[in-house]
């Protein structure tokens, strides 16, 4: 009797899962990547709460001036026909 060749065995190459493991964290392509992604995120919100600070502030100027603006004119006494504003302000008051 001749015998049969045995076939070679299947060599198998992958990694061990373990069993359960539920879903896991992806790990970024690069090391660096996840620490650009927290910069350009503290950076953004920087941005943001900069861009509200000027805001508010311009906010608070203009009705400072605004009060002020409306003293004067108390001040000036008359009625104020018209108003208009170049370097300096120009009222035009009716003297009756």
């Amino acid at each position: 009797m001749a015998s049969e060749p045995q076939p070679e065995p299947e060599v198998l190459d992958g990694e061990l899962v373990p069993a359960g493991g539920g879903p896991r964290a992806v790990v970024p392509a690069r090391p660096g990547g996840q620490v650009v992604a927290q910069a350009a995120a503290v950076a953004g919100a920087g941005l943001m709460a900069g861009a509200a600070t000027v805001a508010m502030v311009r906010t608070r100027k203009v009705r400072k001036v605004a009060r002020r603006r409306r003293k004067q004119r108390a001040k000036l006494g008359g009625t104020v026909v018209g108003s208009h504003s170049f370097l300096v302000d120009v009222h035009l008051l009716n003297r009756d």
